[in-house]
C-alpha cells in the first residue's frame, strides 16, 4: 500500500514520508521498483539540488537493500544527471559484490558528485579492488575519503 501511495500522491512531503517509511528490508520486494522508478522519473525542479525528496528516495533504496535489483542501482549510479542524489544507492552496490558494480563503482571513482561514496563502498563492504585505484584518494581534501582509501588499500594489501 505505501509503495502505491508513494506513486501516486503529488505532494513532496509525503513522498519523503512515505520513502522514510519505506526504508526497511521488509519493504522488498514489492517497493523496490516504485523506489527505482520515482528516483529515476521525479522532475529536476522538484530537487534540483539532488539532496531532497530524490536523496531521500535513493537512502530508502540503500535500507531495503534489494541486492537482486543490482542492475537498476547501477544504471541509476552510473547516471550523472542525478548528482549526489546518488550517494547511497553508490554505497550499496558495496553490499552486491558482483564484478559489474565492482566495475561501477571503480569507474565512479571519477565521479565528483560520489567519489566518496564509492571509496567508502569499496573499501567498508570487504570488495577487494586494486589498490592502484585509491592512491589518488589518498589527498582528497575530505578526511572520511582519506581515511576509507586507506582502509581500502590496506585491505587490499592484506589479501594479496
Amino acid at each position: 500500500m505505501l509503495a502505491d501511495w508513494l506513486e501516486t500522491t503529488s505532494t513532496v512531503r509525503a513522498k519523503e514520508q512515505i520513502a522514510l517509511a519505506l526504508s526497511f528490508p521488509w519493504a522488498k520486494p514489492e517497493a523496490t521498483a516504485p523506489l527505482f522508478r520515482q528516483f529515476a522519473h521525479l522532475p529536476v525542479e522538484i530537487d534540483a539540488t539532488g539532496l531532497g525528496i530524490r536523496w531521500r528516495i535513493g537512502d530508502a533504496i540503500y535500507c531495503v537493500d534489494d541486492r537482486a535489483a543490482a542492475p537498476e542501482m547501477i544504471e541509476l549510479a552510473l547516471n550523472p544527471k542525478f548528482g549526489r542524489a546518488r550517494e547511497m544507492i553508490v554505497l550499496e552496490l558495496g553490499s552486491v559484490k558482483t564484478p559489474e558494480a565492482i566495475e561501477a563503482l571503480i569507474t565512479l571513482l571519477d565521479d565528483p558528485d560520489v567519489d566518496g561514496h564509492a571509496v567508502k563502498a569499496l573499501s567498508s563492504r570487504g570488495v577487494t579492488a586494486p589498490p592502484q585505484v585509491f592512491q589518488e584518494k589518498l589527498s582528497d581534501r575530505r578526511a572520511w575519503v582519506r581515511a576509507a582509501a586507506r582502509r581500502a588499500i590496506d585491505r587490499s594489501q592484506g589479501a594479496g
